[in-house]
């Protein structure tokens, strides 16, 4: 739920479980409700989601690039969808209000809420490359498959997962669990400690997590509204041409109709990115904005930990929805589906 509120910023700002001190019951109920629900409920039916994602896109074969990305997509969503599921358990209340040997907060935040980040950056830079791949698609696409080919997406799939892993590594870095007397409880117990000298990189990892979300975001952004107008140009002289001629390729048409459903499936993978990842881009900036003045980060605490936690909601929601627009825009997958399960298909050609 914090995470943002302890990693974003190099400052000397106050724990999560410090930070939390400042929050009222009230506002503390509203935020166990999002986080134990709400996105408990959505991890658990993604998970269930992307693993038959990663079922059907293995079977279907990497011939076309746009399926390796998609399974790079599917893994790193099933990913972060079981980290934000272990973050709805440690938000369980008989969980949190439990007198247990750590701290929950700390634990969640080391265990669940760091990898959940690191998981949602990797879903950002891959969906930027599949909306980049379908731009190019259409903007130039007698040149596409030479500049995309299937080992190039592989790579480019690889290497995200490791050099996001490494970018994020500072935050695992600059703070670890350790056992620790709580004189509040009495006892020793489980909770975060930040690791001396780990300021300059807390400071690094401050400033790629500044431009690593936007980065991903503003690709996404312009290769979507690139896309949707350069399609529409398209399909409008498409119509003129089909109009003026008579006879037409079918083979062509095929091609062309299946080519057009890939492109409308990216574009509507990428407006619901758009649309989930919005609201943490501006919380984003607004924390970085006040995160040097600790008097109102702490007077801000209550309404930044609600709208993390809305953010992690839709988080979970984007990388859940997935297995709803395949089946429903494509009627290969969905094919495949329906064969995963024993059900007998209506459809033709698998197209």
């Amino acid at each position: 739920m914090e995470s943002e509120l302890n990693m974003n910023s190099s400052t000397a700002l106050p724990t999560q479980s410090e930070g939390l001190a400042h929050i009222d019951y009230r506002f503390m109920e509203i935020t166990i409700i999002i986080n134990h629900t709400i996105s408990g409920v959505i991890s658990f039916f993604g998970i269930v989601g992307n693993v038959i994602n990663i079922i059907i896109f293995y079977r279907q074969g990497f011939k076309d690039t746009v399926n390796i990305s998609l399974l790079g997509l599917a893994v790193s969503d099933l990913l972060s969808l079981i980290t934000s599921l272990w973050v709805a358990i440690c938000w369980n209340p008989l969980m949190y209000y439990a007198d247990l040997p750590f701290v929950q907060e700390d634990v969640e935040y080391m265990t669940g809420s760091l990898p959940h980040l690191l998981c949602t950056r990797i879903t950002a830079w891959i969906t930027a490359f599949v909306a980049l791949e379908r731009c190019l698609c259409i903007v130039i696409p007698l040149h596409v498959r030479t500049i995309i080919t299937q080992f190039r997406t592989a790579v480019y799939i690889v290497s995200t997962f490791i050099i996001v892993a490494v970018a994020q590594a500072g935050s695992f870095y600059s703070s670890s669990l350790q056992w620790v007397f709580n004189s509040a409880r009495n006892r020793t117990v489980m909770s975060r400690v930040v690791r001396e000298g780990s300021q300059e990189i807390e400071s690094i990892t401050y400033s790629l997590n500044l431009v690593s979300p936007f980065g991903s975001f503003v690709i996404v952004v312009l290769c979507t509204a690139i896309t949707a107008i350069q399609l529409r140009r398209k399909s409008e002289w498409r119509m003129k041409t089909t109009m003026a001629k008579s006879k037409r390729n079918e083979n062509e048409a095929d091609v062309m109709a299946k080519e057009k459903k890939v492109i409308k499936l990216v574009v509507m993978i990428s407006v619901i990115f758009i649309v989930s990842f919005l609201p943490a881009n501006v919380i984003h900036i607004i924390y970085c904005s006040i995160s040097s003045q600790l008097q109102l980060v702490l007077l801000y605490i209550p309404y930044l930990s609600i709208s993390f936690s809305f953010i992690k909601v839709l988080e979970a929601f984007n990388a859940s929805i997935s297995i709803v627009l395949y089946y429903v825009m494509s009627s290969k997958f969905r094919n495949n589906f329906h064969e995963m399960l024993g059900i007998k298909s209506t459809s033709i050609n698998g197209k």
